[in-house]
């Protein structure tokens, strides 16, 4: 009878453990999220399709039909992100923060989510649940698919609900019935989110059905869950696939399929192999240690492999068919594979429970989580300038993480360092993008009019500044040389070097007004770190972009030089 208690005890503390990280990573994502969510030098150039479309159901736009910014139909993703962001419009008001907010939301819940699946895929790991949250906060793809306004994050959530299912029924063979709704809701999600990929996951479901719960395989397809799926995913990808001239849902097919398929087996190769490197990549800097065990500690690893044998093979088979997937793709994008992380991150809370019962790892995740808060906090402080929020915000998160190491003795030395690879994503990171920001688009929403926005990335630059204008201002997108009639019509343009140049020629006044911003190489890197200012050295690396306004003089047609 004894025994009995002991291991109640014990589970009810594991559970109690795994509840409390599982709040404080949540907490530690929301904060850093939000305090970036209405800044527009986070802005993702995928972002605007979901914004523009968004916005156009705010301001009296049909919610079964997305539209971009100049009202031509967008019919080739389904209606849950565009509705998810309308809806937060309809709440707080237009903006950025609006925007994101369901998303950074459905990056909490999927953290939660995780530590359930932890729960499930590794029954017996008692510290798993604790620890799974913490290592998928830290992935830097799901930190940053967490802060944008686009469906990425939304299909994460989908999936790991499904894997809940899944992990349940097969694993601990828990009733098809209780499971099912899992497994058809996660689905519906992934469905409602981005299309065609909830394919993939049901593929899965019916193949892991066949080879160890066959008996029940029946039961779970003609589920009342099922049919409820089913439903949820037709209402999101329905009314966009049926507003196709001519054959419906032409356009949702090329998009998801027909579109991106690559050309010949050699870039199916090459891309099966940068697929495979941008798993191990994404997951630093957990995906290292078992290379350690395989090496150090191999019958360790013999050891793990045999008791999760359903796991890894669950695990592995998901994210080698994303990879077999997208590897036919001509698009290449590594947050293709994010649905996979948080299965795959569960299977290494193991590895991460071996390390934490070394003193060693104790001291050397303090150490870890020490330089990374201060180190984040310091380039925050300094390279932010004035920006009081960036200080702020970046003091504060430091110090509160500084003050969690001195509490190292309780915590787990994985989940404290998975907190400080948090802070660096989610705070150092931006903070640094912020610093070295261009304000052309903030001077140019405060202009009294401007027509149209020429050679910035057009649609992302008009998106960002029709809300940084709070949408007093709609800047026309011109993908190439403007044409006499939309010349005659425009009186100020926001431009880079080439349209500068074309309306100088024409009498137009020029002035510059900032740069576009690039991604910088190693050299560059030492170059502004040795810089007095580094953010002027920044600049002048960056080509520079102008407010373009027609002078008093100039008429369509014009060829003469101003100065």
């Amino acid at each position: 009878m004894e025994p009995n208690s002991t291991s109640v005890s014990v589970a009810r503390e594991a559970r109690t453990r795994g509840r409390r990280a599982t709040w404080l990573v949540a907490l530690a994502l929301a904060v850093g999220c939000l305090a970036w969510l209405d800044v527009s030098s986070t802005y993702h150039g995928d972002e605007h399709f979901y914004f523009d479309a968004a916005l156009r159901m705010w301001e009296g736009g049909s919610w079964w039909t997305p539209e971009y910014a100049d009202g031509s139909l967008r019919l080739n993703k389904p209606l849950l992100s565009y509705w998810l962001s309308a809806s937060s419009m309809q709440l707080l008001g237009p903006g950025l923060l609006a925007g994101r907010l369901p998303f950074v939301v459905a990056a909490v819940a999927t953290l939660f989510a995780t530590a359930r699946l932890a729960r499930a895929l590794l029954p017996g790991e008692s510290d798993a649940a604790a620890l799974a949250p913490a290592l998928l906060a830290s992935c830097s793809t799901f930190a940053t698919l967490s802060t944008r306004c686009t469906p990425d994050i939304l299909l994460v959530l989908g999936v790991t609900l499904a894997w809940i299912g899944i992990a349940e029924w097969i694993v601990l063979g828990h009733s098809t019935a209780t499971c099912a709704r899992w497994i058809w809701g996660g689905c519906a999600l992934a469905a409602a989110a981005k299309g065609s990929l909830a394919l993939v996951t049901a593929l899965l479901v019916l193949l892991a059905a066949w080879r160890w719960r066959r008996e029940s395989l029946g039961l779970l397809v003609r589920s009342p869950a099922t049919f409820f799926g089913c439903a949820i995913a037709v209402a999101a990808i329905g009314p966009v696939a049926l507003r196709d001239a001519g054959v419906p849902g032409r356009s949702f097919v090329e998009d998801q399929v027909t579109a991106k398929i690559a050309a010949s087996p050699l870039e199916w190769i090459t891309a099966a192999a940068n697929y495979v490197a941008t798993l191990f990549r994404h997951l630093l800097p957990w995906s290292v240690v078992p290379l350690f065990l395989a090496v150090f500690a191999r019958a360790r690893l013999a050891h793990e492999l045999a008791t999760r044998r359903k796991a890894a093979m669950l695990a592995v088979a998901y994210a080698l068919a994303l990879v077999l997937v997208f590897s036919f793709s001509s698009m290449q994008r590594g947050r293709y594979l994010a649905p996979a992380y948080p299965a795959l991150l569960v299977l290494l809370t193991p590895v991460a429970v071996h390390y934490d019962a070394s003193r060693a790892a104790r001291t050397l995740s303090r150490s870890l989580l020490v330089v990374l808060a201060i180190a984040s906090a310091s380039v925050a402080l300094v390279w932010g300038g004035a920006d009081l929020r960036v200080g702020l915000t970046c003091a504060a998160l430091a110090s509160a993480l500084v003050g969690l190491a001195g509490w190292m003795p309780l915590a787990s030395p994985t989940l404290a360092a998975s907190l400080g690879l948090l802070l660096l994503q989610l705070v150092g990171a931006p903070a640094m993008r912020h610093a070295f920001r261009s304000t052309h688009v903030e001077r140019a929403a405060e202009a009294a009019r401007l027509d149209a926005v020429w050679g910035l990335d057009p649609s992302t630059t008009a998106s960002l500044i029709r809300f940084e204008s709070a949408l007093r201002l709609t800047p026309a997108e011109w993908r190439g040389e403007p044409r006499e009639e939309q010349l005659a019509q425009a009186e100020a343009v926001l431009t880079a070097s080439t349209g500068a140049e074309f309306l100088r020629k024409r009498g137009w006044e020029i002035r510059p007004c900032g740069y576009l911003a690039i991604r910088p190489s190693l050299g560059l890197v030492f170059e502004l770190a040795g810089a007095r200012d580094p953010r002027a050295a920044f600049a002048r690396a960056c080509e520079p972009a102008f407010f373009a306004t027609r002078s008093s003089g100039a008429a369509p047609g014009a060829e003469r030089t101003s100065g």
